[in-house]
């Protein structure tokens, strides 16, 4: 609902919402509070911040949302089979980027400073060290991936982050 306002050009409900609903801490929360930053108060210190706190949260969604031109195409990415979708794999963070992408396209300039945001070296150096990061974790939670069902790009695969 948060993305639906900000995508509709209701950034007043979606500030009530965020301020007076208990929200969880999931990709679609941090990326709209960053965007709603953007739109209320513009591309400031604090907009920033939520932008790096989003990224730092979920990179992997920063890499496709600001950063796809620098990305193989979504065609390319058979790398991963359909059974393995997992938090932190390329099918996770398409569901997330398919619910965000419409909200930041609507925003005037909004793309346009996140995707500047992403080439500094404080966003990209959390971007680039996503899959390691998310392979570390599930071998630490001890849900590492079988042959079948790879954490990350496929040995060969043409599929990187920056």
């Amino acid at each position: 609902l948060l993305n639906w306002y900000l995508a509709s050009d209701m950034p007043g409900r979606a500030y009530r919402l965020l301020r007076d609903t208990p929200m969880p801490e999931i990709a679609p929360v941090f990326y709209a509070e960053a965007l709603l930053e953007f739109v209320r108060n513009g591309p400031g210190k604090k907009a920033r911040r939520k932008l790096l706190d989003a990224t730092t949260a979920y990179p992997l969604v920063a890499a496709f949302l600001f950063r796809a031109d620098e990305l193989v195409n979504v065609v390319e990415m058979t790398a991963y089979p359909s059974h393995a979708y997992k938090p932190g794999t390329i099918e996770d963070v398409m569901v997330w980027h398919n619910l965000l992408y419409g909200a930041w396209l609507s925003v005037e300039g909004a793309l346009d400073w996140a995707a500047r945001c992403g080439r500094e070296r404080q966003f990209a150096d959390v971007i680039e060290a996503a899959p390691w990061s998310a392979n570390e974790e599930f071998e630490r939670l001890g849900l590492g991936g079988d042959d079948d069902e790879p954490l990350g790009p496929a040995p060969g695969s043409s599929l990187r982050m920056i």
